[in-house]
């Protein structure tokens, strides 16, 4: 409501969320190890989702609210369980 009623505070606000979902995300590999590099490509795959990106958005609101919730759905089809993306 905060937002809808006072302009400058939601530029102010608007400012500090575009700047943390503008940020890039980089994701290197503690080691040269096969599976560190494994683990790092796999998160990379996550990261690149545009789900991740979507999550990211909704969870800087929490800079005006103090608080913002996002809940994980686990696809446990396979031996590895890994977020299930919307299609």
């Amino acid at each position: 409501e905060m937002e809808e009623r006072d302009m400058h505070y939601a530029s102010v606000l608007g400012t500090r969320k575009l700047a943390i979902v503008g940020l890039s995300v980089s994701v290197e590999a503690a080691s040269d190890a096969a599976e560190d590099v494994r683990l790092a490509d796999a998160v990379r795959a996550i990261v690149d989702e545009a789900e991740f990106g979507e999550m990211i958005s909704h969870l800087v609101d929490a800079i005006g609210k103090g608080y913002a919730v996002s809940e994980i759905v686990w696809d446990r089809s396979g031996k590895t369980w890994m977020p299930q993306f919307k299609e």
